[in-house]
């Protein structure tokens, strides 16, 4: 996938939008009372209610449906903690057909409460994410 090479722009909002339109329902809007004292009003996008509760679906599903069909078919290495983005990776990946392979800390809690599994492999090396994140480039 290639890397951005400017600012965001209108344009590639809209294509990503066209990208995941088929495979991910729109989350709705909420208006909400939390401004009234101060007279603004507070819209709240209700992404808990996405297939994994993750405000990541998007962004993930938009990175893997980005992929060439040979990328797609050799997988994605990622090094994160972050659960929600974790979760979202996990459920699209191999929904997608994407293999996906996680990098964490060893002793990490995340590896201790998730388990590899067809599609969805859980490595371990060095002794933080930075040290992770140094040891994958």
């Amino acid at each position: 996938m290639e890397e951005l090479k400017g600012a965001l722009t209108l344009s590639d909002i809209y294509m990503a939008k066209l990208r995941i339109k088929k495979l991910f329902q729109a989350t709705p809007c909420a208006r909400t009372h939390f401004g009234v004292d101060s007279g603004l009003e507070v819209v709240v996008k209700e992404e808990n209610l996405s297939p994994t509760g993750s405000y990541y679906d998007r962004a993930v599903l938009n990175s893997l449906l980005s992929l060439s069909e040979e990328q797609q078919r050799r997988g994605v290495i990622t090094a994160s903690e972050c659960r929600s983005f974790i979760r979202a990776l996990f459920y699209y990946g191999p929904e997608l057909g994407v293999p996906v392979t996680l990098v964490v800390p060893c002793g990490s809690e995340i590896h201790r409460q998730m388990w590899s599994q067809p599609g969805k492999i859980i490595v371990s090396c060095g002794n933080d994410i930075k040290e992770v994140s140094e040891i994958m480039s």
